[in-house]
């Protein structure tokens, strides 16, 4: 962006979102922290709107909340809407722990927060309610393992074969060996690079594919997931 002058035209992509409402009609929870409320409210809107039944619980400093109200018309949401300040994080947990295991528990929780935040809602609802589904997104960049193991990687659809080193990832591998696949945050948050996998074994380390997506195997993040062994992509 530094190199762009008054006038010059730039080729963007279409809006992508992996983080959004599945189902309006099914009880949900949101969850929010900190300026995780953001793709959060929109979400609110949309059920409010809808007529549908959901609670959301957000976490927010006290100073910031008046802000906050002001900002984003919140009233509209209090029959909906909890908001707990000054809750330090080692009673975050007993807090959600509460709301999951209410006379009104959901089907669905959307989280956005830290990346330990979302670890910890994961975990109580894995725990607390195993059928119902967790969609996330941090704010977080993701931490990939310094020394990860080496693995291959074939390309169906171009016939391109290589190995990704310990200290690569497999994106910047593809890119080496002329292969775009689009991508944004390359940290494993926002989900652009998913791409399919024909076979092979995926280490998932992005905060965007769901549980269930995960054990399918059927797609990954190359921006910050691997491979153990030969994975075979659809490329």
């Amino acid at each position: 962006m530094h190199r762009l002058n008054c006038g010059d035209i730039l080729e963007i992509g279409e809006t992508r979102s992996a983080f959004s409402l599945r189902d309006e009609r099914r009880p949900c929870l949101l969850i929010s922290a900190g300026v995780g409320i953001t793709p959060i409210v929109s979400m609110a809107y949309q059920l409010a709107f809808e007529g549908a039944k959901f609670r959301w619980q957000h976490f927010a400093r006290s100073s910031h909340l008046s802000d906050l109200r002001d900002a984003l018309s919140l009233a509209r949401f209090d029959a909906n809407l909890t908001v707990s300040t000054d809750i330090d994080r080692y009673r975050v947990p007993a807090k959600v722990e509460s709301l999951l295991t209410s006379d009104n528990s959901p089907d669905e929780i959307y989280v956005c927060g830290p990346a330990g935040f979302i670890s910890a809602i994961r975990e109580a609802a894995t725990r607390l309610l195993p059928n119902t589904h967790v969609y996330s997104e941090a704010f977080d960049p993701i931490q990939s393992p310094k020394d990860s193991l080496p693995f291959f990687v074939r390309l169906m659809r171009t016939d391109i074969s290589f190995e990704v080193s310990g200290q690569q990832t497999l994106i910047d591998a593809l890119e080496s060996n002329g292969v775009r696949v689009p991508s944004s945050c390359k940290q494993g948050i926002c989900g652009a690079c998913a791409t399919r996998v024909i076979s092979g074994m995926v280490i998932h380390m992005d905060e965007v594919l769901t549980d269930s997506e995960k054990n399918e195997e059927n797609l990954m993040c190359p921006c910050i997931s691997r491979g153990e062994g030969t994975l075979i992509l659809d490329l």
